[in-house]
């Protein structure tokens, strides 16, 4: 994935398919060669940018799922994440406890 000002002045008189890599004629919305959508809309500002980029082109916000996201939503349901998220949040709050306590007992002793 690239920034809309990092895309090669021969990319921009077409538009680069991010799966197969076809350059297609602009004003296409789909790949003529592997059929995949050639744009994605920012869900910020609703702005349509080429599926190649990475950021939106008019407010910068990511316009794709990070990998720990993806590896998220593939193998654990919602569900087990927000427990996943409780336990480990118990489990912070329990260390930082239990280092205030020693940290006590050691002035204390």
């Amino acid at each position: 994935m690239v920034n809309s000002d990092q895309i090669k002045p021969s990319v921009q008189k077409g538009i680069l398919c991010a799966k197969c890599e076809h350059l297609n004629r602009r004003g296409t919305e789909t790949c003529r060669r592997c059929g995949s959508a050639l744009y994605i809309t920012c869900k910020h500002c609703k702005t349509k940018n080429p599926r190649v980029t990475t950021k939106c082109s008019n407010c910068k916000h990511s316009l794709h799922r990070s990998r720990r996201n993806r590896f998220l939503r593939k193998w654990m349901p919602k569900r087990q994440r927000k427990v996943a998220g409780q336990v480990a949040l118990g489990v912070a709050v329990g260390f930082i406890v239990y280092k205030i306590i020693i940290l006590v007992l050691n002035r204390m002793g």
